[in-house]
């Protein structure tokens, strides 16, 4: 009896150490997993009845990558309405412009991402967006997104 109680507290042991090691693990991959976002920028003015809103991100997951979303306030708006490009800066410098991508189907949103890179240094995001005005197109850029680091 008295040697299966002991087993059983060095097993205990065994799996409290196993399960803090996880835990440890896991909070250090989240720690240096991050993304920012701007704050939320109005289009300057309402384009053909319809109010709109962007908003930029930036995310070292696995590597850094901006995103661009782009949205219709007070409904859906039809097809070609919204295009979006994003940005991506390394260190201050532009390092990708996406090329625009426009609503395929009638939508409230839309949105586009770069490709991902691995280089260590500084990141942040501004992305650009355009709206149809009925005779082409009206222009605006995102907030700037705060700044995250990849070493």
């Amino acid at each position: 009896m008295e040697g299966g109680i002991i087993m059983v507290r060095k097993n205990l042991k065994v799996v409290t150490y196993v399960f803090l090691l996880g835990v440890f693990i896991g909070s250090a991959a989240v720690a240096f997993a991050a993304e920012a976002r701007s704050t939320w920028k109005n289009f300057p003015y309402p384009v053909l009845g319809h109010y709109y809103r962007s908003q930029a991100m930036v995310s070292n997951t696995n590597g850094a990558y901006g995103y661009t979303w782009f949205e219709s306030r007070n409904e859906q708006v039809p097809e070609g309405y919204m295009g979006v490009a994003a940005g991506l800066y390394r260190n201050n410098a532009l390092l990708e412009r996406t090329d625009y991508s426009y609503n395929n189907n009638t939508a409230y949103s839309w949105s586009i991402a770069t490709n991902i890179y691995s280089y260590s240094g500084t990141y942040h995001s501004r992305g650009t967006v355009q709206v149809y005005n009925g005779d082409g197109y009206d222009g605006d850029t995102t907030n700037q997104t705060p700044s995250l680091n990849i070493n």
